[in-house]
């Protein structure tokens, strides 16, 4: 049976999923693909992402899945492949640098890095979504400033 912090994680993945579209979006301008095959990738993201979470919570098998579906997700853009992998990595480092400071904040490292993630603070996956939600908008205000688009003062 799910604890009830694995189902607010699968709930908040939900609002992290879009986060992480509209990470991707700031980045990359031109769809490549069908937009009904974008939506399927941010769904197999998701699916993916819970799944992999479920099953092992140990941070490197986390990192890794995670910069390999960040990776993926840039598959639905035109770019080259250096702009993909650098985007990928920057993107996860953006969202991977608030987690951290949330979890410092509500809760405490695991010891070991090899070893199942003992953080559960359910308020800490709620900021730290709401948290990468406002790191986001603040950089598509900064991709608004560099197209000269007027950003409103909110």
């Amino acid at each position: 049976m799910l604890s009830i912090y694995e189902i607010t994680f699968m709930i908040t993945n939900v609002f992290r999923t879009y986060i992480i579209y509209k990470m991707m979006r700031i980045f990359f301008d031109h769809l490549r693909s069908d937009k009904k095959i974008e939506i399927i990738s941010y769904i197999g993201y998701y699916l993916v992402n819970s799944s992999v979470f479920l099953l092992a919570r140990i941070p490197p098998v986390l990192l890794s899945s995670n910069i390999i579906l960040f990776f993926s997700l840039t598959l639905n853009y035109h770019a080259t492949l250096k702009r993909r992998l650098f985007c990928a990595f920057l993107a996860y480092m953006i969202l991977m640098c608030v987690e951290v400071f949330v979890v410092i904040i509500t809760g405490s490292l695991a010891p070991s890095f090899l070893e199942n993630s003992q953080y559960d603070s359910v308020a800490g996956l709620i900021i730290i979504n709401l948290t990468s939600f406002l790191a986001v908008s603040l950089l598509s205000g900064v991709k608004n400033v560099r197209k000269e688009i007027p950003v409103p003062n909110f």
